[in-house]
C-alpha cells in the first residue's frame, strides 16, 4: 500500500509521486486562494502535502501564473512565501516578483513582505534588489522596524556590500541584539574581524547566535587558534548559553585547520554529551574533520554507525576515500549507495567516483559512468564535465577527453587548462597550441597553469621562434607571473637550444625569489649543453646562498 503523501519525507529529502503533484498543480490552476489557505494550515495532512509539494519548482512557476490575474492574493502569498524557511532560487524569485508586484499595484502587503524581499534578495546574493526594498521602507510606504533593519543589514554584508551594511545599521533609530550580530557578521564576512570583534565586546547580553558569529569570523579567516579560544570561553565562563549545533560545525572546521585530531576527539566527546552526536549533520562534519586530519579509520567509523544518512553523508564519505586514495573503496561505497535505493547520485557523487577512476586509469568504468551522467541529465554541470575531461586525459584517451571537452556548452578556464594539459601530457605540443588559439578567440584570458603549460608545449616542439614568441606574449599578458612560470621559461629555452635565453630569465629573477626548481632548471641547462664546469660552479653558488639541493638538483 502506497503511503499518503504527508508520510513521504524522510531525512529532510522530499519524494513526491507525480500522481499526486499533478493533483495539486490542478488544484493551484483551479483555486489558488483554497490552495494558499489550505499550505498555510500545516496541522493537517493535506496542509503536508501541499507543503511538499510547494517543494516542486513547477508547482511553485504554476501558482505564480494563476496569481497574475488575482491582485488580492498577492500579499498573501507573498507572505506566505516570505515567512518560509525555504532557500531553494524558486521560492526566493517568487517571493521577490509578488512583493514588486504587490507594491506597484497599490495593494496592501504589511512588513512581512518586504523583510522577505530582503532576505530573498539575500538569499539571491541581489543587492539591487535589496536596495529597492531599502528604498521602499525609506520612502515610508512599510514602517521601519528593528526586523526590517536587521534584514537590510544582514542582506549588505551577505552580498559584499560592507559599506551599505553598515550605512543602513548607522541609520536605524532602534539597535536590537539581532541587528547587532547581523553587523558583526557582514564585518566578519569581509575580513574586518577588529569591528566585529569591537561590537562582539561591546554586547552586554550575547546569545548564541553572537558568539557563533564572531567565531566563525575567525574560523573562516584561518584564525583557528583564536577561534577555539573563544569557543573555551564560551564553555568555561558563559552560564546558561549552550553552544548548538552551528558552533560544532564551526569548531570542527577549525579542527581541521590545526590539523588537530585529539581536540576533534574531544568536541566529538562533547558533541554526544550534549545529546547531538545523531545528528545527520554533525556526523558529517565529523566524516570530513577526520578525514581531512589524516584518520580515514575515525571518519569510516562515524559514517558506518550513522542511524541516518543523506546524500551529503554519502558525498563526504566518498570525496574522503577518493581524499585518502583508498579508490577501491569509494568505488564499492559508490555501489553500496545504489544499493540502498533510496538515495539518488548527485554532480557530487559522480564527480568523486570520476575522480576515482582517473587516478586508478580505469577507462571503462569512468566510460559507464559517463554513460550514467548523461542519462541523469548532468552533462551541463561545470564540475564534473572537467572530471571527465581529466579522467580521459589521465587514462590515455585524449580524443574521448576532447569530444566531452567540444560537447560543453559552458567551458571555463579549468576547462580549456585541463585540455590543454591533456595534450601537453600525450606529446601534442602542435595541437596545445592550436587549442590555445581556440582559447584566445574564445576570450579566455589565460592563468599561471595556462602559462606554463604551453612553455612545456613550445619545449616538446623544440622550436626556438615559436618560444620567443610566446615569451614575449607572456611578458604583455596581464596574468599573475611568478618563479613558476620563469622556472618553466628557463626550461623552455633550455631544450630549444637558447642557452642565453635562459641564462637572461635566470639573472633577471631576483636572488631572494629563486627557488630549489629555479636553480635545478638553470644548472640542468647548463649541464645539458656542455658547461659542465659553469653547471658546477652554479651549484656551489646555489649551496651558499641558495635554498639546499635537493634530490632533482643532483640529477641535474
Amino acid at each position: 500500500m502506497r503511503a499518503p503523501p504527508h508520510q513521504l519525507i524522510s531525512g529532510g529529502l522530499v519524494v513526491p509521486p507525480f500522481p499526486f503533484r499533478r493533483h495539486l498543480l490542478s488544484l493551484v490552476s483551479a483555486d489558488p486562494h483554497y490552495a494558499l489557505c489550505t499550505f498555510n494550515n500545516r496541522t493537517t495532512n493535506h496542509g503536508c502535502s501541499l507543503a511538499l509539494a510547494f517543494l516542486c519548482p513547477v508547482v511553485i512557476e504554476t501558482l505564480h501564473r494563476s496569481l497574475s490575474s488575482s491582485p488580492s492574493l498577492r500579499g498573501h502569498a507573498a507572505d506566505l512565501l516570505c515567512s518560509r524557511q525555504r532557500k531553494d532560487v524558486p521560492s526566493s524569485k517568487m517571493a521577490v516578483e509578488l512583493v514588486v508586484e504587490t507594491l506597484i499595484n497599490g495593494d496592501k502587503a504589511d512588513g512581512t513582505s518586504l523583510v522577505g524581499a530582503v532576505v530573498a534578495a539575500a538569499r539571491l546574493r541581489n543587492p539591487r534588489l535589496g536596495r529597492w526594498a531599502h528604498g521602499i521602507a525609506v520612502k515610508g510606504w512599510m514602517p521601519w522596524d528593528p526586523h526590517l533593519g536587521s534584514a537590510l543589514v544582514g542582506m549588505y554584508g551577505k552580498c559584499g556590500c560592507l559599506d551599505d551594511s553598515h550605512q543602513a545599521f548607522v541609520e536605524m533609530p532602534e539597535r536590537n541584539l539581532v541587528c547587532c550580530n547581523a553587523m558583526m557578521d557582514a564585518f566578519a564576512r569581509s575580513g574586518e574581524l577588529e569591528s566585529a570583534r569591537r561590537i562582539f565586546d561591546y554586547l552586554g547580553a550575547r546569545d548564541i547566535v553572537s558568539w557563533n558569529t564572531m567565531i566563525g569570523g575567525y574560523a573562516r579567516w584561518g584564525l583557528a587558534g583564536e577561534a577555539l579560544r573563544l569557543f573555551r570561553q564560551l564553555l568555561l565562563e558563559v552560564d546558561g548559553l549552550e553552544p548548538n549545533k552551528v558552533t560544532f560545525f564551526i569548531v570542527f572546521l577549525a579542527c581541521t585547520c590545526l590539523k588537530d585530531v585529539e581536540l576533534g576527539r574531544q568536541v566529538h566527546g562533547l558533541v554526544v554529551v550534549n545529546q547531538m552526536g545523531s545528528s545527520i549533520g554533525i556526523c558529517n562534519a565529523l566524516v570530513d574533520m577526520y578525514s581531512k586530519c589524516g584518520r580515514l579509520d575515525l571518519s569510516w567509523q562515524v559514517f558506518d554507525r550513522m542511524p541516518e544518512r543523506d546524500i551529503v553523508s554519502w558525498n563526504t564519505m566518498l570525496a574522503s576515500f577518493v581524499r585518502g586514495k583508498c579508490f577501491f573503496k569509494a568505488l564499492k561505497l559508490f555501489v553500496s549507495m545504489q544499493a540502498v535505493g533510496f538515495t539518488r547520485p548527485d554532480e557530487f557523487s559522480m564527480v568523486s567516483v570520476i575522480n576515482a577512476c582517473a587516478l586508478l586509469k580505469e577507462w571503462s568504468l569512468g566510460k559507464s559512468s559517463h554513460a550514467c551522467i548523461e542519462k541523469m541529465g548532468m552533462v551541463k554541470d561545470g564540475i564534473l564535465c572537467n572530471s571527465l575531461i581529466g579522467m580521459y586525459a589521465n587514462c590515455g584517451f585524449p580524443e574521448d577527453a576532447l569530444k566531452v571537452f567540444r560537447t560543453f556548452p559552458c567551458r571555463d578556464l579549468v576547462s580549456w587548462n585541463t585540455m590543454l594539459n591533456c595534450y601537453v601530457d600525450k606529446g601534442f605540443p602542435v595541437q596545445a597550441l592550436s587549442l590555445f588559439h581556440d582559447m584566445q578567440m574564445s576570450n579566455f584570458k589565460p592563468d599561471k597553469i595556462t602559462l606554463v603549460s604551453l612553455t612545456s608545449a613550445c619545449s616538446q616542439l623544440g622550436d626556438g621562434g615559436v618560444s620567443r614568441c610566446l615569451h614575449g606574449y607572456i611578458i604583455r599578458t596581464p596574468a599573475e607571473l611568478d618563479t613558476v612560470v620563469y622556472n618553466s621559461v628557463i626550461t623552455m629555452y633550455a631544450r630549444c637550444c637558447c642557452l642565453n635565453y635562459a641564462c637572461r630569465i635566470f639573472h633577471m629573477i631576483d636572488v631572494n625569489d629563486r627557488n630549489v626548481s629555479t636553480w635545478s632548471a638553470m644548472i640542468g641547462a647548463l649541464a645539458t649543453h656542455g658547461k659542465g664546469m659553469e653547471a658546477l660552479e652554479l651549484f656551489s653558488e646555489m649551496r651558499k646562498i641558495g635554498p639546499q639541493p635537493d634530490d632533482i638538483t643532483f640529477m641535474e
